[in-house]
């Protein structure tokens, strides 16, 4: 006997209460909210959305648990849920400033009863959602649902929100070719809305259609984007708007156009014939996308305008743009000689000014901004407003063999920490502060992020296996925290 569950979107209205304004030295525990709480997303400084799991209810309840799409304002107070989603797995993304939330996941659809609770998933399906919030004049919310078409390849997340209001994310890849669909044209002759993609040197941009259409003229036409990075690339991925006070590849000097471009860095190979290493030949660079516009895409061979007082070759380890500002992360190369000393490797972190031009993006001198833990951190590189952010990522599967040991006593007290800076260039950077946390803690791996920072860093989520904080950017280590929670001691 099969038994079938049927995915289901319920909603629920809930007017908000107040409670106390926390600060930028506080501390909200989202814990008392809920037991698994996960996907933690900033939809603003004051507004963030997650997901809690429900556990099973009523009569053959046992069969499945769900999945509560939560929306919170530390501002208004208490929870109210916008969507669930029995027999799921569903992770989300607040975007577009809370008029949306983007969902994703997997429901269990049909299932054969067993020994085991939930029994024996038969039928599995993916799904990719747009819920929109709509607001009444009481300011309640009363969810829509938007589906997403995917063909082949899919939004991985996190899904953000560009200047022009579209949103985009990065893509597993493998979404039908636009030549294969209408190899004369630009567009794809198709009836129905078709996601499609367009590739270039492994660089692959997906367009995924929907069913927007069917909410009418007054609801707006929101462009929903995918990128996958050739090779094994790099989690960063942002946007940008013109017009720029800085040259930006997609923005003439004289044009007041609105164009949006989309950039992260990947490896740009040179070579399909794998080198000694096994990896294939070639150098970072900086990849863009202008939809619309020619050409479309475009890449940016990253080069250091040396030669540096540096005893050591460097890598880029991540990219951050906006109208002004071009930063790189960077940190010894983990391939050269030069960045071991008695075996072991470098672990400083640096960062410069960069500047595109002729088809290349020079980074100007580094000036250090201090030092890893080990081969199992991976720096990340982001601008939320004024402040500039390093976020560590953990991750030991990906540890340099030959560190194993060396580096054992850093690795098993590691920790992951969220640096926070201010100033106009590298040169001027300061740190305001560092919160940390142990790994064991909150987790680590390239799947889930840990450390979430909210649009202008006013508050970043520590999201864990069994803790769910929210730290303001100023917090210091004085005892209402966790012992886990420190400033980088």
């Amino acid at each position: 006997m099969i038994l079938v569950v049927l995915l289901l979107v319920f909603l629920f209205n809930v007017s908000p209460a107040t409670a106390e304004v926390p600060t930028a030295r506080d501390i909200v525990d989202l814990g008392k909210f809920g037991t698994k709480i996960s996907s933690i997303s900033w939809c603003s400084d004051e507004t963030l959305t997650f997901v809690d799991k429900q556990a099973p209810q009523g009569p053959g309840a046992e069969t499945f648990s769900s999945d509560i799409v939560y929306m919170l304002s530390l501002v208004g107070g208490d929870p109210h849920p916008l969507v669930v989603y029995p027999a799921a797995y569903a992770r989300a993304d607040c975007v577009r400033g809370g008029d949306f939330v983007y969902v994703s996941g997997v429901a269990d659809l049909a299932y054969r009863p067993g020994e085991v609770p939930r029994g024996e998933t038969v039928v599995r399906q993916s799904f990719h959602h747009l819920v929109r919030a709509l607001r009444d004049e009481s300011g309640r919310r009363w969810p829509s649902t938007i589906h997403i078409r995917k063909s082949g390849g899919g939004p991985e997340g996190p899904m953000q929100t560009d200047g022009a209001g579209n949103l985009y994310s990065r893509s597993n890849g493998g979404a039908v070719e636009l030549r294969d669909i209408n190899p004369g044209g630009l567009k794809p002759r198709q009836t129905e809305p078709l996601s499609y993609s367009i590739e270039k040197d492994g660089f692959e941009f997906m367009v995924f259609a929907s069913d927007q259409d069917r909410y009418g003229p007054r609801d707006p036409k929101i462009g929903i984007y995918g990128v996958s990075t050739p090779q094994i690339g790099s989690r960063s991925l942002g946007s940008y708007q013109c017009p720029t006070r800085a040259p930006r590849p997609g923005c003439a000097k004289d044009s007041k156009s609105k164009n949006v471009v989309y950039y992260t860095l990947a490896a740009h190979a040179t070579s399909q014939l794998p080198g000694p290493d096994g990896a294939l030949p070639g150098y970072q660079a900086l990849y863009t996308v202008v939809p619309g516009k020619r050409p479309l895409m475009q890449y940016w061979q990253i080069v250091g305008a040396g030669p540096f007082k540096l005893p050591y070759e460097l890598t880029v380890a991540d990219i951050a743009l906006d109208g002004e500002r071009c930063l790189v992360l960077l940190e010894p190369s983990r391939g050269a000689a030069s960045s071991r000393v008695a075996g072991r490797l470098r672990q400083d972190l640096l960062i410069a000014d960069c500047e595109l031009k002729n088809d290349r993006l020079e980074y100007f001198e580094p000036h250090g901004i201090g030092q890893k833990q080990g081969s199992f951190i991976f720096p990340r590189l982001s601008l939320h407003g004024e402040t500039v952010v390093v976020t560590d990522f953990y991750d030991n599967s990906s540890q340099e063999e030959d560190q194993l040991e060396l580096e054992r006593v850093e690795s098993d007290r590691a920790r992951i920490c969220v640096q926070l800076f201010h100033g106009l260039s590298a040169a001027s950077l300061q740190r305001t502060n560092s919160l940390c946390a142990s790994a064991d803690r909150i987790g680590g791996g390239w799947d889930v992020e840990h450390l979430i920072v909210s649009p202008n860093a006013k508050f970043i989520a520590f999201a864990g296996r069994d803790d769910a904080l929210i730290v303001g950017r100023d917090y210091r280590k004085d005892g209402r925290g966790p012992e886990w929670l420190t400033n980088g001691e």
